[in-house]
């Protein structure tokens, strides 16, 4: 995985970053190489932890 990015702003964060990978069809056996690209947007807590709030993410191939 690749970090891209990364912002602070006061109580919430957010990371952007990039990974290749390859997915199987357990059916056929055929692999594919993938491209994901993820966003990730923290909030800190009380005790200062950071917690993900939202996680979202999509890739560069359509579904079968």
């Amino acid at each position: 995985m690749e970090l891209n990015e990364l912002v602070i702003a006061g109580d919430w964060a957010f990371d952007r970053c990039v990974f290749e990978g390859t997915v199987t069809n357990q059916a056929t056996g055929e692999a594919r190489d993938i491209l994901n690209g993820n966003i990730h947007i923290y909030r800190r807590q009380p005790d200062g932890s950071w917690k993900i709030a939202w996680d979202i993410w999509n890739n560069d191939i359509a579904p079968e």
